[in-house]
């Protein structure tokens, strides 16, 4: 090692830390970019849903809930479609109010009985020979 390598360290050593640093920034706004951007996809879904059920009103209070701002709301009648901004990060989404009404002498219409014909998870345990929902103890032995 010669004269002239000597304190050759402390320059390299400068530039490595600069260069970590740097990237953890980089790193820590792509981080947050990515966040946003699933907070706003999660803020649009939930009011346009909102507001396909209650009005632009109710989709404004929903994207709020979930941290975001409503930017637009436009309703065609069935259909609602809002766009939602958290952050920088903006997301549409659109949603369709269906009305299910259960025919006459129908028992009610919850979402068990609509996929696949099974009676709410409260009653199965009752139901002679079925056995109860996991974590539950009250069924037929």
């Amino acid at each position: 090692m010669g004269a002239s390598d000597r304190g050759q360290a402390v320059p390299l050593l400068v530039a490595a830390v600069a260069f970590i640093a740097v990237a953890a920034v980089l790193i820590g706004r792509i981080g947050v970019a990515v966040v946003q951007a699933a907070q706003a996809r999660t803020a649009a879904d939930a009011a346009a849903l909102a507001g396909a059920h209650d009005g632009a009103r109710a989709a404004a209070v929903m994207a709020g809930a979930n941290g975001g701002t409503l930017v637009s709301y436009i309703d065609d009648g069935s259909t609602v479609t809002v766009v939602v901004r958290v952050g920088r990060a903006e997301a549409a989404a659109r949603a369709t109010l269906e009305v299910v009404v259960a025919a006459p002498g129908e028992r009610g219409s919850s979402l068990y009985n609509r996929l696949d014909g099974s009676t709410r998870p409260e009653r199965q345990a009752a139901d002679p020979g079925r056995s109860p929902p996991p974590g539950r103890a009250d069924g037929p032995a």
